[in-house]
């Protein structure tokens, strides 16, 4: 099964918490080793939610494989280690390497997470190494225009139209929010919809931002010439 996972955080709501407020959740969240990063660059507001987002984005595509059993968000057990352009990082999860080294007995994992670069939020992608880079898509949430959870779902919808021609009608998806399962896009072909191909997809929202991720794999099976990011 293909990783992957997103997670999308709206910089101007976070942005309003006072410093001595981020601290505090840094301190709840963040292993000794983050921190002391943290704290060398001053408290970059961008810095810490990158790292936020890019546990979340970790967990999401670890927990896609472990969804048969319960896997609970721990975000100390995730460790962020930055490259040099800050564009990526890799993501340790019980590694006997890591200051926080998960649950014990858990087999190791380190995870690629990609930084999309956007003015105004932080945008984190979780996905295979070897595989193709995942198409990932950008929107606005439009007050009035149903729950945040409707909205990004149409955002996957009108992009899946857009660019592969697939009609909303035959397009679903399950799981994901409480379900305990992490989300899939069901598109329904052949006679009278009874063929189901199956395609995981990542789903996030925050604030003004929608966010969503597909396996570059899946997106290539789907005919899609390249992967980009789309901005709606």
């Amino acid at each position: 099964m293909e990783r992957i996972g997103n997670d999308i955080v709206d910089l101007e709501q976070e942005g309003r918490e006072p410093v001595r407020d981020l601290k505090r959740f840094c301190a709840r969240v963040f292993t000794p080793r983050e921190t002391a990063f943290l704290l060398g660059r001053g408290w970059r507001v961008r810095d810490v939610w990158s790292f936020w987002a890019a546990k979340e984005a970790a967990f999401k595509a670890l927990h896609r494989e472990r969804a048969v059993n319960r896997f609970d968000f721990v975000p100390r057990e995730f460790e962020v280690r930055p490259t040099l352009t800050g564009r990526r990082a890799a993501v340790h999860w019980g590694s006997r390497n890591s200051s926080n080294p998960g649950r014990p007995g858990a087999p190791a994992a380190v995870l690629c997470v990609r930084f999309d670069q956007q003015e105004g939020c932080v945008h984190a992608v979780c996905e295979d190494v070897d595989s193709p880079p995942a198409l990932t898509l950008i929107g606005r949430y439009a007050p009035g225009s149903g729950s945040e959870s409707e909205a990004v779902r149409e955002l996957v919808f009108r992009c899946l139209n857009e660019r592969f021609g697939i009609a909303r009608t035959e397009l679903t998806i399950v799981g994901g929010g409480n379900s305990g399962w992490p989300p899939e896009i069901l598109w329904r072909t052949g006679p009278g919809g009874r063929d189901r191909t199956r395609v995981p997809v990542s789903l996030s929202h925050h604030g003004q931002w929608l966010a969503a991720a597909l396996p570059g794999a899946c997106v290539r099976a789907l005919e899609f010439d390249q992967s980009r990011i789309a901005v709606y």
